[in-house]
């Protein structure tokens, strides 16, 4: 194109086939013929089916393995299709510089497509829930532009505004605007707003229902169901209006004083929803960056940013997770205050003839909002060892990352008070309010190794604001220590090898978790090794 104008012109599609095995899938019919049938099942297959003592059923013949035993296959298919033009060069020239601005198009398609094995979607197999066929699409339609304006020779002005057209959501909008000014050569200042949307995913719209276990533990040492008379629902204040909730849900009058949940889980199922709505992103930030420009070997090579960043969510889309259904409905942190049936979080759970808790809905939501503020400091020194008048062209180096959460406020539901789970911790949903990552190292010409730490502070485990009255033990500091290296032996080949954990840092207890952990956070493998080599032409 004429002068500093370019364009770019792209294409592709792309297919996920994901195919799920389950081999010696017992199927309960079959297992419901043999138990039936008058002569122990020797006329359907050799040997019959004795269920009485371990002695009959390790001596199952083959027949009848293969009887009531299946291979299941579930299929599931994903694509996108992706087309997309920029646009982009100098409109005209300022004082300060040339005014830069960028256009784009894109257009999207993405499908989604489940089908189950007939033996799962009739819930045929056993201990696994029933998931249904499911099938979605989603095309997006997109226009986009994004301009640069000097105001002047070190302050610059920049925005950009996005059209989204869903066909699942409508048209929405995005936007933001940021300054960067430089005072000094040695000091860069920042700000910015942002306006985003972030439209429901394909999963979060079409997934299949599909059963999962929720897991609450026994009381009173865990959560329980609350209308077990062992619960701190029932035993501590409000006890008297969870037993009557209780009785309103179906639990016979005759057991309500007397009812115990035998288990420690019970199911559940996770689905997409298809009316969810986009949610809404409003972000802030302030920052400073400094870099040494100084001849001393003391401060060569040091670089330091501050940025404070304040991030707003409405209509948030996410699964409501069993623990907290059941908190809510309950009024354990004060979201039901009236101990009403018809409270949102109520009508997500289901009881059988008995009272037992047979079911706890987790479908994807609109939600109401999370709000977190913070500040994230990053620091790092890369001197030459021919600063400190040593004859190498070698580097040192130490990098450090370290951020700190002020608050992370959740607003369950629309209407709710928010509650501040900061440095709070549930299985996948941790929010510490301090974490950080710490790297000191040598680079040479051939050979470059480090130490790394990751630092991550207590925290307080999630039941202390989900169930503030009884909290369980929260996690105390955990640091875990890497050792890396390379070594180049020559131009087109290098060596590389690590220990991960190499302290053999134990994994932490979350009290929350029926599996003592999580593993999203806390090493669950201990030390590892790891060898690799790279071989260029």
């Amino acid at each position: 194109l004429a002068g500093d104008w370019s364009y770019d012109v792209f294409a592709a599609y792309d297919t996920t086939d994901h195919i799920q095995t389950m081999h010696h899938a017992v199927l309960k019919s079959r297992v419901q013929n043999l138990l039936n049938a008058p002569d122990g099942g020797n006329t359907i297959c050799a040997g019959g089916f004795n269920p009485f003592g371990t002695a009959n059923n390790s001596v199952l013949s083959q027949a009848c393995l293969a009887y009531m035993t299946t291979t299941a296959h579930s299929q599931e298919l994903l694509s996108q299709s992706n087309v997309q033009a920029t646009v982009q060069g100098s409109l005209f020239e300022l004082p300060a510089g040339d005014i830069k601005i960028a256009f784009l198009a894109d257009q999207r398609r993405n499908t989604y497509e489940y089908t189950p094995d007939t033996a799962l979607a009739a819930q045929d197999i056993e201990a696994v829930i029933a998931s249904k066929a499911a099938t979605g699409k989603i095309d997006v339609s997109e226009l986009a532009t994004q301009v640069q304006v000097p105001l002047f020779e070190d302050l610059t002005l920049g925005a950009a505004y996005r059209f989204s057209d869903y066909s699942t959501a409508g048209g929405v909008n995005a936007y933001e605007g940021d300054l960067k000014w430089r005072p000094l050569d040695s000091m860069l200042l920042r700000a910015g707003y942002q306006r985003a949307v972030r439209a429901p995913s394909i999963g979060e719209l079409f997934s299949a229902a599909q059963g999962v276990q929720v897991a609450f533990g026994n009381p009173p040492g865990a959560l329980g169901d609350p209308c077990d008379i062992r619960s701190t629902a029932r035993t501590g204040p409000g006890g008297a209006d969870v037993r009557q909730l209780c009785l309103d849900q179906g639990i016979p009058l005759a057991v309500i004083d007397a009812y115990t949940f035998p288990t420690t889980a019970t199911a559940g199922v996770q689905s997409g929803n298809p009316e969810l709505e986009p949610e809404t992103a409003d972000t802030y930030n302030l920052g400073v960056q400094w870099t040494s420009e100084s001849e001393s070997a003391l401060l060569d090579g040091i670089s330091v940013s501050l940025d404070y960043y304040s991030i707003d969510i409405t209509d948030v889309i996410s699964v409501v997770p069993g623990l907290t259904t059941l908190s809510k409905c309950y009024n354990l942190d004060g979201s039901n205050p009236s101990y009403s049936t018809s409270n949102a979080f109520c009508q997500l759970l289901e009881r059988d003839a008995n009272g037992l808790l047979s079911l706890i809905r987790t479908p994807y939501f609109n939600l109401g909002s999370f709000k977190t503020d913070g500040v994230d400091l990053q620091f790092s020194w890369s001197p030459e060892l021919s600063s400190f008048g040593l004859n190498s062209s070698a580097t040192v180096f130490l990098e450090s990352y370290i951020g700190y959460a002020n608050s992370f406020e959740i607003v369950t539901v629309p209407g709710s008070t928010a509650q501040d789970y900061n440095n709070t911790i549930a299985v996948g949903a941790s929010h510490p309010e301090w974490k950080s990552m710490t790297t000191l190292g040598y680079r040479g010409d051939a050979l470059s190794v480090g130490l790394r730490w990751r630092y991550l502070g207590a925290m307080d485990d999630v039941t202390s604001v989900t169930t503030p009255a009884t909290p369980l033990p929260g996690t105390p500091n955990y640091s875990t220590y890497d050792l890396f290296g390379s070594y180049e032996l020559t131009e087109n080949l290098q060596i590389r090898a690590g220990v991960t954990n190499f302290t053999d840092e134990l994994s932490v207890m979350v009290s929350s978790s029926q599996n003592s952990t999580d593993t999203s956070v806390y090493n669950a493998v201990g030390r590892s090794w790891y060898l690799g080599m790279s071989f260029s032409m």
